[in-house]
């Protein structure tokens, strides 16, 4: 089976996102290169910025961001990864880090790179992909509670409200990459068979709602390309393939 970080990678550089230039990213560890915003700015000779290539990211060496734009990428990709390691949607509905996707798009995203007529940036809306993969946490930190179907109300609410705080500021085409099986991987298979099965509903009720998530947006708003990966699928059609 080929690596998964670069099944990722394959459904970034893959159509419709042909002519893309510039990549804004959010997420958690899966996605976190260690970017700093105020450090060197994605460039022609470092198309991540800082810090160096393989650096920063929660494996100590590439994950998808980085080849998506450096190792397996032919032509320039400027990645503003913004995603921040143990980052949940919104601390207020499921709390960990400080830097939740609030403060990723809030914060780090809109106040440094929102499109508008007081700030012109380089990007612009038909060269720009802005990938999110975020869950993970949310997921963890809240499968065991009781009231997860309103948990998932109230967190799909906030990542819609921040995908349109994106548009707002001039984003048309988004990748989303849904949560992968981590019930199958030995944090979870180690632990009892109620355990594991509240994950895996979870995980199965999360996918759902992203889904849905996505024709709301393309209907709210029809001059949108709203991408949905598969990750599930992806990893068990190579498997087979392999």
């Amino acid at each position: 089976m080929r690596p998964s970080v670069g099944l990722a990678a394959q459904a970034v550089l893959a159509q419709p996102h042909v002519g893309i230039k510039n990549l804004f990213v959010f997420g958690d560890s899966y996605t976190s290169t260690g970017f700093n915003t105020s450090g060197p700015q994605p460039s022609l000779s470092d198309p991540l910025g800082n810090p160096v290539l393989g650096q920063g990211t929660s494996t100590n060496g590439n994950n998808w961001v980085g080849y998506t734009a450096a190792v397996y990428n032919t032509s320039l990709l400027l990645a503003y990864d913004l995603a921040v390691y143990g980052a949940t949607i919104d601390n207020n509905i499921v709390s960990a880090v400080p830097h939740d996707l609030v403060y990723q798009v809030e914060t780090d995203f809109r106040e440094r790179y929102c499109k508008d007529d007081e700030n012109p940036q380089e990007w612009n809306s038909e060269d720009t992909l802005f990938a999110i993969w975020i869950g993970i946490n949310d997921i963890h930190f809240s499968y065991e509670r009781d009231d997860t179907d309103e948990v998932l109300t109230y967190l799909f609410q906030r990542h819609l409200q921040l995908a349109e705080t994106m548009y707002n500021c001039g984003a048309r085409r988004f990748l989303l990459i849904n949560v992968p099986p981590l019930s199958r991987t030995p944090t979870y298979l180690k632990k009892d068979e109620w355990h594991r099965n509240a994950h895996q509903v979870m995980v199965e009720k999360f996918n759902n709602r992203l889904a849905l998530e996505k024709r709301k947006f393309e209907k709210r708003f029809p001059d949108v390309s709203y991408d949905l990966t598969e990750f599930n699928s992806r990893i068990t059609r190579e498997t087979t393939e392999d």
